[in-house]
């Protein structure tokens, strides 16, 4: 295995077209040897409901395997080894869009917590928001961060670790360590 101070989780809804990217993604981490987890979960019967199950997820791999856990979403493929991982020293990690809608988006395709009581208080935090509304849980994300700026010791991700296919107008060209395919986009209604 690669990766010695993190783990790189996923998750996807059982019973739904994300089981099949959920494979592909286990091959692309099987393929440069990365130390992960894929946690199956019962679909909560709501696109947003599910998505927030992340948070749960990264919870319990942090609680599982006492280590920083890097967050990638089912429909994503990792192309190469994500050296810059290994070396991070902070609470949490992720990137943020810029595109003439949103100036400040905050991508939860591939977001990286370390293993602190800060990151721990954030996901708590993310917890209990995402329990109160259906909003995407990227936006209750967000939400944190800003409630917590102060505290968090945070380092932004290149776009090449979040990297949205077919969409180098917004993130650059250069060549994605993570590609992210938004199945949302083709299976959002059927889950």
């Amino acid at each position: 295995m690669i990766n010695k101070n993190y783990i790189i989780v996923s998750g996807f809804s059982e019973k739904t077209p994300y089981e099949d990217e959920a494979k592909k993604l286990e091959e692309s981490l099987k393929k440069i040897d990365l130390k992960y987890k894929i946690y199956p979960f019962k679909n909560q019967k709501s696109w947003h409901k599910n998505c927030q199950q992340k948070a749960i997820i990264i919870k319990n791999a942090l609680e599982e395997f006492n280590t920083n856990v890097f967050w990638t979403d089912s429909d994503s493929i990792i192309n190469k080894n994500p050296d810059l991982l290994e070396s991070l020293n902070c609470d949490f990690a992720c990137h943020f869009l810029k595109t003439s809608w949103n100036d400040n988006e905050l991508l939860s395709g591939g977001i990286y917590f370390g293993n602190t009581p800060v990151a721990k208080k954030m996901i708590d935090r993310w917890i209990s928001i995402n329990n109160s509304n259906a909003t995407m849980d990227q936006k209750n994300l967000q939400q944190v961060c800003e409630e917590m700026k102060g505290e968090i010791r945070f380092f932004l991700l290149p776009a090449e670790y979040v990297k949205i296919y077919n969409f180098d107008r917004w993130q650059g060209s250069n060549p994605p360590i993570i590609t992210h395919f938004q199945a949302s986009r083709r299976f959002k209604k059927q889950v």
